[in-house]
């Protein structure tokens, strides 16, 4: 061999004949490093091949090359490894676990050292763990609203209207069949009770107080003043049925509220008073 020994595997004959002239240069007083460094070889390599052993006697078995090759895989699960997980599967007392509890209580008794998917892979491929199959959102029907004469249903809402006072709030309660205005409150307040008054006044310029007529059906999108537990006993006492729109779908009281957002609009754009405008100090 010719040159410096590096990145080769070599035979065991030149190991050994490596080993000996290091071991021979060593009992004349060199040191390994540097008779390592005539030969061209790393001195670390040269003691790996020793490994602490008497290089004397060492042979040709004790030198010959071994490719890393691992004989057995560590990660993989051994068949008894696999019986424990499904013997403690079958335990009566351990069916409340699930897969993750079970190994980590495996591992405390030291039966089994594994991960937790290798735990749910090994129940999974024994029929083991259940088969979930996610429900579908239930489909949510859209209220239909059949008002075919008056007073058979109507449909009220909540505004915002500003004024000199500040914000000012309107609640108009419209007949589904003949579009009349039949009761409103406008007043500072946005609370329960504005709906209730509205209520009230529809009812009474509408004469439905004390008669044994049904009285109309209540639609409405879920504001607070509409699903409020006050207004739901209010209603209640009444005899009213209400009627929801569906959960974050405000087209579902289109009617409504593009009535009450036209009004807003218009009032809006309207010319406010010199008080309103925002005077801007210039530096």
């Amino acid at each position: 061999m010719i040159g410096p020994i590096r990145g080769t595997r070599l035979p065991a004959e030149i190991k050994r004949f490596i080993v000996g002239a290091v071991t021979e240069a060593k009992q004349e007083g060199m040191t390994v490093a540097r008779s390592c460094a005539i030969l061209m070889v790393d001195a670390r390599r040269v003691r790996r091949w020793v490994a602490g052993r008497d290089a004397q006697q060492l042979g040709g078995a004790d030198l010959t090359d071994r490719p890393p090759i691992a004989k057995v895989a560590p990660h993989a699960l051994t068949y008894h490894e696999r019986a424990e997980i499904l013997a403690a599967a079958q335990d009566d007392s351990l069916a409340h676990l699930r897969h993750r509890k079970l190994t980590h209580h495996l591992s405390r008794e030291a039966r089994v050292f594994c991960s937790e998917s290798s735990t749910l892979r090994v129940l999974g491929a024994a029929g083991k763990i259940p088969v979930y199959h996610r429900r579908a959102r239930p489909l949510r029907p859209r209220p239909e609203i059949v008002a075919p004469k008056p007073n058979t249903a109507w449909r009220y809402d909540l505004t915002d209207i500003p004024t000199r006072a500040g914000d000012y709030h309107l609640v108009p309660v419209l007949d589904c069949c003949s579009r009349k205005i039949t009761g409103r409150y406008f007043g500072p307040e946005e609370a329960s009770a504005s709906v209730q008054a509205a209520w009230d006044k529809a009812l009474a310029s509408e004469g439905l107080l004390g008669l044994d007529t049904p009285l109309p059906l209540a639609a409405s999108d879920r504001g607070t003043q509409m699903t409020s537990k006050s207004t739901q006993q209010f209603f209640f006492d009444l005899g009213v049925i209400q009627s929801f729109s569906r959960p974050k779908t405000p087209p579902t009281t289109p009617r409504a509220s593009r009535g009450w957002r036209r009004s807003s609009a218009s009032v809006s754009t309207m010319p406010r008073p010199p008080t309103w405008r925002r005077t801007r100090s210039r530096p």
